[in-house]
């Protein structure tokens, strides 16, 4: 099985390339994107004792949801 950092690796090659098509499939994308924050919430979580780390989370969900309306 691959570590957390490649599968992040990977969702992020995959997320480039969705975006990168004439005709975007924004349900994958927007699959991909749920993925991504996922292991990436999971990674900062286990190296961080912050108690803002959902906070953080939740920005960075707005962002993307925020990047998605502009397109």
């Amino acid at each position: 099985m691959d570590s957390a950092s490649e599968q992040i690796r990977k969702l992020e090659q995959r997320l480039k390339s969705l975006l990168g098509e004439e005709n975007v499939m924004w349900d994958e994308v927007n699959a991909v994107e749920r993925d991504l924050r996922f292991l990436q919430g999971n990674i900062e979580r286990q190296t961080s004792d912050s108690p803002y780390a959902a906070e953080d989370a939740a920005i960075a969900m707005m962002e993307s949801a925020a990047k998605r309306q502009k397109h």
